[in-house]
């Protein structure tokens, strides 16, 4: 499958239903994660082998446990993942990309610990009794199939595991090949080496019959290396109808996913603005609502982080719409991230940058505030959100009319218009328009003219 092709199957899926991701071993290398072969060159040696003359390294680590007993494994394994270097470049993205549900055979930490330092809230689930936590709201469950480094007694690491594996986990497998059958799976840094996926896919074929249920993986290409590499990826694609996208290294794994989460986030709107004016909160109402439908009845996602009255507005009109057009997926569609009242400063950075970060657009509205002496001022907040949507390479869409945060970042745009010319033919009509419904066919306007004629280029 070509690369044009493969990204646009994926983010489609993405943004028309459910998808799962799985990571292998691939994912962790550049957080300093050993491969197989340099995890278990000890053992090699100790066994008196090559680990280059290794191809089963379930079978290298049976050796071993036979020979020296599981406590030595672990304790060379321990040994050698606790020093890893938590951050990873394709994992930051990935992160960001929206994924509520990864599936992992790394019993490593580093995939959470990725989410967790963008504040995300996971539920790493490793062993059965974990099973029963899985619908946790705003949380990413993370399925560790072979086990957890912190319950290192209990990880897949051996032949005797692999073999025992259906007879001790048969509740987890059962959760799994759930998923395979309901959502669209990427694979991405996984060999497909071990039984676990492919006997899993391979039952899940034999009820479907010949409609087979396709999957995507991202491998990098090993031909050159492994002389049967070629014939391994076409059984994949014949057998198991997993498309494969082949490339030559990890910077490209990385192009792929940005380019992925870049399409995946055009659908995301972010909405900025505050209002504590107790005259014009009518109209900001109408206006909310009017933006929040034309987006949805057009397939956008509202994303906001419920700045004062505005973000009311913005939640209650999305949700009455939601609901009135029977939408199932509602913490999909619309994304609500309160702030917490006692956040530092630094973490409200934080905040305001993890929320604008699934984004790739911005409306800015009002953006007015009371300060200690109770006068009228501009939100330093709404401007803050402004200056890290230009950092994040947001498209900023203020509706000048409105005043205040909105009227001067539109002022500022109009003074320098050639950094922004995706907004030279509309900057003054945002600046002047008063009516709601022609607001919202505007901004709608101006936001399908980008996707068409940037984002999807």
């Amino acid at each position: 499958m070509n690369k044009k092709a493969f990204i646009s199957r994926i983010s489609d899926s993405f943004c028309n239903g459910e998808v799962s991701l799985f990571l292998g071993a691939g994912t962790s290398i550049d957080a300093n994660f050993p491969k197989w072969s340099d995890l278990l060159e000890p053992c090699a040696e100790k066994l008196g082998l090559n680990i280059s003359d290794v191809s089963d390294y379930f079978q290298l680590a049976q050796y071993f446990i036979n020979e020296y007993g599981e406590s030595e494994l672990y304790s060379l394994i321990n040994e050698r993942i606790n020093k890893i270097d938590y951050n990873s470049k394709a994992l930051d993205i990935i992160v960001k990309m929206g994924f509520k549900s990864v599936w992992t055979t790394n019993f490593d930490k580093v995939i959470e610990k990725n989410f967790e330092n963008q504040q995300i809230n996971i539920n790493a689930i490793h062993d059965e009794k974990d099973l029963s936590s899985v619908n946790l709201m705003n949380r990413v469950n993370i399925f560790k199939l072979n086990g957890d480094i912190g319950h290192i007694d209990k990880i897949v690491i051996s032949k005797s595991d692999i073999e025992n594996y259906y007879l001790n986990h048969e509740l987890f497998l059962s959760f799994f090949q759930r998923e395979l059958m309901t959502n669209t799976f990427l694979f991405i840094g996984y060999s497909f080496k071990d039984e676990i996926v492919l006997k899993s896919i391979q039952k899940l074929n034999s009820y479907i019959g010949k409609n087979k249920k396709a999957f995507y993986a991202i491998m990098l290409d090993d031909s050159e290396k492994d002389k049967d590499f070629t014939l391994f990826v076409s059984d994949l694609e014949k057998r198991y109808n997993i498309k494969v996208l082949l490339v030559k290294d990890s910077d490209e794994i990385e192009e792929i996913l940005r380019t992925i989460k870049d399409k995946i986030i055009s659908k995301n709107i972010f909405i900025s603005g505050s209002l504590d004016n107790f005259k014009d909160e009518a109209k900001a109402y109408e206006i909310s609502k009017a933006i929040c439908e034309k987006l949805i009845d057009s397939g956008y996602n509202i994303v906001t982080g419920f700045g004062k009255n505005i973000g009311y507005y913005v939640s209650g009109s999305s949700i009455q719409k939601l609901y009135s057009i029977n939408e199932s997926n509602i913490e999909k569609r619309l994304i609500m991230r309160p702030f917490a009242h006692d956040m530092s400063l630094e973490e409200d950075a934080t905040y305001r940058d993890n929320l604008i970060s699934n984004t790739k657009f911005t409306i800015v509205m009002y953006g007015q505030a009371i300060d200690t002496d109770n006068n009228t001022v501009i939100s330093n907040g709404v401007l803050e959100e402004v200056k890290i949507s230009e950092k994040q390479n947001n498209y900023i869409i203020p509706i000048g009319s409105t005043g205040y945060a909105a009227e001067k970042v539109a002022l500022n745009i109009k003074d320098n218009i050639t950094n922004y010319p995706y907004l030279e033919n509309y900057i003054d009509k945002l600046c002047t328009e008063n009516d709601p419904d022609k607001i919202a066919q505007l901004v709608l306007h101006i936001i399908r003219e980008i996707t068409n004629n940037i984002i999807n280029q």
